[in-house]
């Protein structure tokens, strides 16, 4: 049996659509898991001005995750 700690880190990419900010911007955030843990802050990698955009930047071979119902509502996508 592994260990916890053998584990790989794992990246999460979530797409927001921010309109606080600009009504067709959309930020790419990734997060990181370790342990089961989640950093407590994610690291904005993009910010385009089109959904298509934003998934051009998200590194190849990922798949798309259903949105929770707890999700906040800026979050367009959420990318394993």
């Amino acid at each position: 049996m592994k260990s916890i700690r053998s584990i790989p880190p794992v990246q999460i990419y979530v797409i927001h659509q921010m309109h606080d900010r600009e009504p067709n911007e959309w930020v790419v955030k990734c997060w990181t898991m370790i342990y089961g843990e989640t950093l407590p802050e994610p690291v904005e990698t993009a910010v385009c001005s089109s959904l298509f955009l934003a998934r051009s930047t998200l590194p190849k071979g990922l798949i798309r995750q259903p949105k929770s119902i707890k999700d906040d509502p800026s979050i367009v996508e959420v990318w394993l």
